[in-house]
């Protein structure tokens, strides 16, 4: 039972520490409207974890090795997070969107999450302060910028942990994405 349900069980008086007699029909229905509304607290289902389902939007494979997608490391939803190369499971941390009209490329997640090259690779940032926009050019299947760099995976490891970074733009392998497999 409910903490909450007990304040009428047992009750004293206040001004004289006197325990006071209460009708117990008084008792039995405070109780039983007590347990009803924390049962219906109880029952209403949590939101689930935010990397538990998919929120929409795609997933970002290599075309070279289809197996590894891009993805927010760990599922860590802040400015700074590396975006990574990893084994593509479908897991909202490997979900984007992408707005041709913005040119962003965002967390599907939360939209207020853009990807944008910071000194060492790919990674979130604060779409208020995009540096760069991004175009899926799926002919070509790379993901430019408006400066003429494309995603990269550096050195062309196709390996877990890779962090995704900008290079100018030679369409082989390493710069090779598709959002349909």
């Amino acid at each position: 039972m409910p903490d909450a349900c007990w304040w009428c069980i047992g009750a004293e008086s206040s001004t004289t520490g006197r325990s006071t007699a209460i009708r117990s029909s008084t008792v039995f229905s405070a109780v039983e409207d007590c347990l009803k509304k924390a049962t219906e607290r109880l029952s209403a289902a949590p939101p689930p974890p935010i990397n538990s389902v998919p929120t929409g939007g795609v997933m970002l494979y290599t075309a070279a090795s289809p197996s590894f997608c891009a993805d927010v490391h760990k599922g860590q939803y802040r400015p700074g997070t590396p975006v990574i190369l990893y084994t593509c499971h479908g897991r909202a941390n490997q979900r984007f969107r992408l707005d041709p009209g913005s040119g962003r490329v965002y967390v599907a997640a939360n939209a207020n999450l853009c990807v944008d090259a910071i000194p060492g690779g790919l990674a979130l940032v604060d779409c208020r302060q995009l540096g760069r926009t991004w175009v899926l050019n799926r002919g070509a299947k790379e993901i430019r910028s408006s400066d003429g760099q494309c995603w990269d995976v550096p050195s062309g490891r196709f390996q877990n942990g890779a962090r995704l970074q900008p290079w100018p733009c030679h369409r082989k392998a390493p710069q090779q994405f598709s959002d349909k497999l």
